[in-house]
């Protein structure tokens, strides 16, 4: 590119004329009529017309400079590294030195354990040999090089002879099966590894190096392992070299090598060979590999050669600068390496590749950022390996396991070649690690586990590159996998087609379909994102999934569309934006909340308080009824807890979310329902994806399932759709949290009487981050740091902590008390000070805030609301940031104005009263629990005979001392009264007869003989008795109104169906509701945003109990007027089932007798084979009025082939189908 300033001898800021004057002057001597060149003189028109236009002139600038920068020997700027850390942040390697001083005192004190490493041994039993003595036994053999030795040592030999026709990759192919198979061994396999020794010889004299020569001698370099000519540790380089080849070979050629790599002998093969490389110890020399200072100057130079012939534009601009700061981090890693190898050197070279990162982060691809901690783990290994002082040794060593974690992490989120890549090459040097702590045996057992996970699907191997190579070069080992993924879903295609002959696949459909729709989700399935292809996928491997648990779509629409779920759909499955849930019109009493119960001791009678909805009254606040109170009774439901969670943690794209609750006894419930309903609304209000509840589960934004919701109310929802998220996983969930019952005051009630009062139950949205464990697992990680935390100090205590005698060790907002003076204090000094304007009554309000012992202002539910509105206010007025992630402020405004959202979204409302509902479940429990007892404890009293030891329970205590306290009384009273007849002249004139009959009415219970006896002299025993009558009589008038109160919990049915519920092979699996984004103007990259939103309800609110007055009002409902809860449920089952079936029918069928058919629409059959589809059926019988429903499955002619029994009058049936599948066949067995 020709410097047009010095064509014209002026500097870069020369002014028009200054040009045109240089340009005139030019031209008079170096135009051809005056003998000047016209090479010359052409390069001086050039330079004036480019330089006299000012867009020209500009454009030219930012080439030239651009052409500059990509100078490898230019050093007109700073480097990177210098003006990073010139920079008033600091630096990304800050923390990591500081967990590497805290890292060596912890080890100091309690040192790791050195790792005692155990060689195994490769297993997979993929091969069978039956030795030549007749009768033994067949042995299992694990690779191929062990099988070819026993075939060698046996003696049989082969008959057939090796080919002597040259050498092709088809024939490679071919001779590599059987070799996988185990059929070259002795002198045969010594002839095949002559023959390709020859051949390979041949084609490098003829010079004919094509791709297919790495595949030769990768073959070649197996059959000498298998000689035992070399040795078996070179196998993972003998292998790369096959697949290498598959790499860079032509299509047609690629075609008939695919099938080798989906071969489970080849895998096994693969697998083998990883197992060796992992036990091989690295050296210090294994950063060599990433050296690309080399790379990044040849690439500088095809970009400035670009630069020269096309011109610039963004992308071009954006490379060069790329790769010339890639370049700096090369030049600078290789000054350190141009010192002496230390472990102080390598050390602070690894912290400052660290602050590169802050760097990288913005430019790099994950695949750069990726291998860039890779060499940092590296480096910190190598500092371990030369440290003499063992807790520096093992800090290192921690540090190095951090950047290998960090840098899997990375490519998780990238494409499966460049996640196998790092795994693969982080497992090996783990196995040089000298210390162990508790996770590293785990962890290591994860990453492997992971590993033949990816690697059995996709069997390739890369060696260590630079990081200019992944910038560089076309990802070539992505197009292999692209095209093993296309073979293998054509044969699953044509495998589904039962008319023809199915091809041999060795992988499960699941697996095949997960992978195919992962890599449309991370958008390197095709060149081009296919959104149709995509939902292709995504129904076929639902199909499978569900095929392979023995269930239907029509299971999972049970848990979606069901008549009985309380959400109201369209006749697509869509939910209806509507204020009101789907009660049927005047068929029972809705309720509006629910104020408390009323426990009559004496009679036992138990009474709930409820508040109807009325006409006239909105129609959000109807949402329960009497059926769910005596639902949650019966299943004695006093808390519950749900969540939607992945199905398989090794499968993070799954397309189904399993439901987990407890209690089981939750199932088939009303409060499941709502839980799911609400949990699953909140998840489509995150990820802005609503799912469909019918086949095929669609997904679309929730716009119209809000469209009925005020503004005010969608901006909370939509600030936070539309906020940048950091691609992080969170975890949403409903809690219900807190709730006040009073108690009736036996002051002012009759002490016989309880009245249990509900006050209003506080409803929370909570947040948490999540991260996947190493074995795929979701786990919260707590909260982060929100917002900033807030302290109210005096202006002496403020001045103790500039003095440094107060500690503050985090970010804050401190208020000096009684002032308004705030100060924003960070890393051990004040960065802000601020008066707030118009605050006064906001500070009064704060400064009378509890605090605890250092000032702070804690952040629970009641000072929440004002602390976020003060840190958001106080950001605004200063123009900081407030510090909240958008997921904490989702949180904090969904629960501010829950209320306002159950207004629009009912299900919420509804949420909350079954939530109370059960609140008052709980404390009758306690009550039950209590009265309980105390029968226990009595009745075991007085009994007559025991045959197990007493209750060690305080209720039995108490009534022991009871009895025995009555018992004394008595043998007293019968000790004075002797005396008595003994000793008075009534005694002695009437005699102790009349006395026992004068106290008889005393002690009804006992017959007057023992009355009798008991006055005479020596009527100790009788007495004795007469007490223990007695005794027993006064605990039996206690368990009276106890018994009457067992009862009263009896007629309200509390418990009778709370029994574990067996849920194994039921379908609990519902469509997961996640965010998949492909930006428009980057259709074909690889750039694919997920957004996964994992959620939950907990449904166990902290009660709150005072005592007092507690009127309550409403309806009152007593345990008489309870329906058989599974009749009426049935009932309300069978009216909702029969009116969705006449709304959705696609055919309605009339009998001859009365019964009317109807329809739903037809889904398609997971193959086209004998079945080609089912639908659900409803029957409805006029004349008797029973509703049944099943689904039936149809041959290809339309006859039905199979049926599936589902409910009988809105009763759910787990009966099996009728043929029974092959499954319920097995479980016969």
């Amino acid at each position: 590119m020709n410097n047009l300033y010095l064509l014209l001898g002026l500097s870069h800021d020369a002014s028009a004329q200054e040009i045109k004057k240089a340009y005139r002057t030019l031209s008079l001597i170096e135009h051809p009529d005056r003998g000047g060149s016209s090479e010359r003189m052409g390069l001086l028109n050039e330079a004036y017309q480019t330089l006299s236009d000012p867009n020209e002139r500009r454009n030219y600038d930012e080439k030239w400079r651009l052409f500059q920068e990509a100078d490898v020997d230019d050093e007109s700027e700073l480097v990177i590294y210098e003006r990073i850390k010139a920079g008033n942040a600091l630096p990304y390697s800050y923390q990591f030195r500081k967990q590497h001083e805290s890292l060596n005192a912890r080890y100091r004190q309690t040192p790791l354990t050195l790792w005692e490493k155990q060689a195994t041994e490769f297993q997979s039993g993929k091969y069978s040999f039956t030795p030549s003595e007749n009768g033994s036994p067949a042995q299992t053999i694990h690779d191929v090089f062990a099988l070819i030795r026993k075939k060698t040592e046996q003696g049989n030999q082969p008959v057939s002879t090796i080919e002597s026709r040259p050498l092709t990759p088809g024939l490679a192919i071919k001779q590599l099966m059987e070799f996988l198979s185990g059929d070259y061994f002795g002198s045969r396999l010594t002839k095949l590894s002559s023959y390709l020794a020859d051949e390979i010889k041949k084609i490098k004299q003829h010079k004919k190096l094509g791709a297919e020569l790495e595949l030769y001698e990768g073959f070649f370099e197996l059959t000498l392992i298998a000689c035992q000519k070399a040795p078996i540790s070179t196998l993972i380089y003998s292998v790369n070299k096959i697949t290498n080849f598959a790499k860079t070979t032509d299509p047609a050629t690629l075609s008939h090598t695919l099938p080798l790599f989906y071969d489970p002998l080849f895998r096994t093969l693969y697998a083998q060979a990883l197992h060796l490389y992992w036990q091989e110890q690295h050296n210090l020399d294994e950063l060599k590999s990433y050296d690309g200072m080399q790379d990044a100057k040849d690439l500088l130079m095809t970009l400035k050669e670009r630069l020269s012939m096309n011109g610039t534009n963004k992308n071009l601009t954006q490379l060069i600068r790329h790769v010339k700061s890639l370049y700096q981090y090369e030049k600078t890693s290789q000054r350190m390496s141009q010192c002496k190898q230390t472990a102080e050197v390598y050390r602070e070279d690894a912290f400052q590749s660290l602050d590169w990162v802050s760097f990288l982060m913005n430019q790099s691809s994950r695949a750069v950022l990726m291998n860039h901690f890779l060499q940092i783990g590296l480096k910190f290994q190598n500092a371990a390996r030369l440290e003499d002082n063992p807790t520096l040794q093992m800090a290192d060593e921690q540090l190095a396991l951090k950047m290998y974690l960090t840098a899997i992490g990375i490519a998780q989120h990238d494409t499966p070649d460049i996640e196998m890549y790092a795994i693969t090459h982080v497992l090996r040097y783990l196995a040089s690690f000298k210390y162990q702590d508790d996770t590293l045996n785990e962890v290591i057992l994860s990453l492997k586990k992971r590993t033949h996970l990816l690697a059995d699907m996709f069997p390739f191997f890369e060696l260590p590159q630079s990081n200019i190579v992944f910038l560089r070069e076309e990802r070539k080992g992505l197009h292999l996998m692209r095209q093993v993924l296309h073979t293998l879903i054509k044969i699953y295609q044509h495998n589904k087609n039962l008319s023809e002959t199915p091809q041999a696949i060795h992988h499960a459909p699941t697996e095949i379909l997960y992978q195919a729709y992962e890599a449309c989700l991370k958008n390197w399935y095709q060149e081009e994102y296919n959104s149709n292809l995509e939902q292709q996928f995504r129904i076929d491997l639902m199909d499978e999934l569900l095929f392979e648990n023995s269930w239907t779509f029509l299971d999972v629409e049970e848990r979606l569309n069901s008549p009985w779920i309380m959400v109201d759909r369209d006749a697509e499955g869509w939910i209806k934006p509507t204020r009101m849930l789907p009660y049927q019109t005047g068929r029972s009493t809705q309720y509006r909340t629910i104020n408390g119960a009323e426990i009559n001791h004496k009679t036992g009678k138990i009474d709930f308080y409820m508040t109807p909805w009325t006409e006239g009254r909105p129609v959000y606040e109807k949402v329960f009824s009497q059926f769910d109170l005596e639902e949650l009774l019966e299943k004695n439901i006093g808390g519950a807890v749900f969540s939607l969670d992945p199905v398989d943690p090794l499968k993070p794209y799954h397309p189904f979310n399993a439901m987990r609750f407890a209690p089981s006894s939750l199932a088939e419930s009303e409060l499941l329902n709502t839980m799911l309903l609400t949990d699953y609304m909140l998840k489509f209000m995150t990820t802005n994806q609503e799912v469909c509840g019918q086949y095929p589960f669609d997904q679309r934004p929730v716009a119209n399932m809000l469209s009925h919701v005020p503004k005010y109310l969608r901006q909370i929802i939509e600030a936070y759709q539309q906020s940048q998220h950091s691609g992080a996983l969170h975890r949403f969930w409903i809690e219900a949290e807190e709730i006040n019952l009073s108690l009736s005051d036996g002051q002012v009630e009759p002490k016989d009487i309880t009245r249990i009062r509900l006050g209003n139950l506080k409803m929370v949205v909570k947040k948490h981050r999540m991260e996947r464990d190493l074995n795929g697992e979701l786990k919260d990680v707590g909260n982060e740091d929100e917002g900033w935390p807030i302290y109210v100090l005096t202006a002496e205590q403020f001045e103790e902590l500039k003095e440094g005698r107060r500690q503050i060790n985090t970010h804050a907002m401190i208020f000096i008390y009684n002032k308004v003076q705030l100060l924003y204090w960070e890393n051990n000094k004040v960065i802000r000070e601020h008066t707030p304007i118009d605050y006064r009554e906001t500070l009064i309000e704060l400064y009378i805030h509890s605090r605890d012992v250092d000032g702070k202002v804690p952040p629970t539910t009641e000072s929440m609301p004002l602390l976020y509105r003060i840190t958001k206010e106080m950001a605004a007025q200063t123009g900081l940031s407030h510090r909240y992630s958008p997921e904490f402020i989702f949180a904090h405004e969904f629960t501010e104005y829950y209320d306002e959202f159950a207004q629009y979204l009912p299900e919420f409302g509804r949420l909350k009263e079954l939530s109370k509902i059960t609140v008052l479940v709980r404390y009758l429990n306690s009550i039950r629990q209590s009265n309980r007892e105390e029968l226990e404890a009595i009745d075991y009293i007085i009994a007559d005979s025991h045959t197990t030891s007493p209750p060690n329970t305080e209720s039995y205590k108490k009534y022991h001392r009871l009895y025995e306290t009555c018992r004394q009384q008595v043998t007293e009273q019968f000790d004075d009264l002797r005396d008595k007849v003994k000793s008075t002249e009534y005694g002695r004139r009437y005699g102790h007869k009349n006395i026992a009959q004068d106290i008889r009415m005393q002690f009804i219970e006992s017959n007057i003989k023992d009355i009798e006896h008991a006055l005479e002299e020596s009527g100790q025993v009788a007495a004795q008795r007469v007490a223990v009558a007695r005794s027993r009589r006064y605990l039996q008038d206690c368990r009276t109104p106890k018994a009457a109160l067992e009862a009263g919990f009896v007629t309200v049915k509390l418990g009778t169906q709370a029994q574990e519920v067996d849920l194994k092979g039921q379908c609990f699996w519902v469509p997961a509701s996640v965010r998949h984004e492909v930006p428009q103007a980057e259709q074909a990259s690889r750039s694919r945003y997920s957004f996964f939103i994992y959620g939950g309800v907990n449904v166990q609110p902290k009660i709150n109990t005072k005592q007092g007055n507690a009127p309550l009002g409403g309806s009152r409902i007593g345990g008489s007027a309870f329906n058989n809860v599974n009749a009426q449920a049935a009932m309300n089952h069978k009216l909702r089932i029969l009116q969705s079936a006449q709304l959705t029918a696609v055919k309605t069928e009339h009998l001859a007798d009365g019964r009317i058919r109807y329809y739903d629409i037809e889904r398609p059959s997971r193959t086209p084979g004998p079945t080609r589809g089912n639908a659900y059926v409803t029957e409805h019988n006029t004349k008797t009025g029973q509703v049944r429903t099943w689904a039936e499955s149809y041959d290809h002619q339309g006859n039905v082939n199979r049926v599936h029994p589902k409910t009988i009058d809105g009763q759910n049936l787990r009966a099996q189908h009728y043929p029974p599948t092959g499954t319920e066949k097995r479980g016969f067995k």
